[in-house]
């Protein structure tokens, strides 16, 4: 696959992608670059159909309810007040800041993947996707599991057959109580 070169116009025109997601009885927004080969997940929307019932929704109340690290807070004014600072001047102190901020963001991106990993969501697109046949963004952002389309994964009828189908590669099995059998994950 090769990269042409674009302008900042075609980008927005063509990369740039603001879908709307059902959640709930509620929409949901997300704005992501459209990157080949990559399904942008967005995680907020994800979790709040995972605790439908909650009122609260941010990164570090799921943590907290995941049982994992919290998060690193910096409030986005001190962050903007840092950003000022190093355009302005370069010194040890504002590298210092910077540092900061990098640390925030990869330590709250890494937050978000391990929220993935630790409600398997995306076997959990995945089994939506071969259900219904989708791709895995279309998945998530319009079947939604048990917030649009597909059928609801949660209910045990459908999910000792379907999941062996879309997670791993499934051989006939003579077993009266398993059609399928795993052999390796796909």
């Amino acid at each position: 696959m090769s990269f042409k070169p674009s302008s900042l116009e075609k980008i927005i025109k063509w990369e740039y992608q603001y879908n709307m997601i059902k959640v709930n009885d509620g929409k949901f927004h997300s704005k992501h670059l459209k990157i080949p080969g990559c399904v942008a997940i967005d995680v907020q929307p994800c979790f709040m159909g995972f605790y439908s019932k909650d009122e609260k929704s941010s990164l570090a109340y799921y943590l907290k309810e995941c049982k994992l690290d919290n998060k690193v807070n910096l409030p986005i004014h001190r962050m903007n007040k840092y950003y000022e600072m190093a355009l302005k001047e370069t010194n040890a102190t504002t590298a210092e800041q910077m540092h900061k901020v990098a640390k925030y963001c990869i330590i709250n991106a890494l937050s978000y993947q391990r929220l993935m990993v630790k409600h398997n969501v995306i076997n959990k697109y995945r089994e939506i996707a071969s259900i219904a046949f989708l791709s895995l963004f279309d998945a998530h952002y319009f079947a939604g599991g048990k917030n649009g389309a597909a059928i609801d994964l949660s209910n045990p009828q459908y999910c000792g057959f379907w999941s062996c189908i879309a997670v791993s590669e499934p051989q006939f099995c003579n077993s009266p109580d398993r059609f399928w059998q795993f052999t390796k994950p796909i």
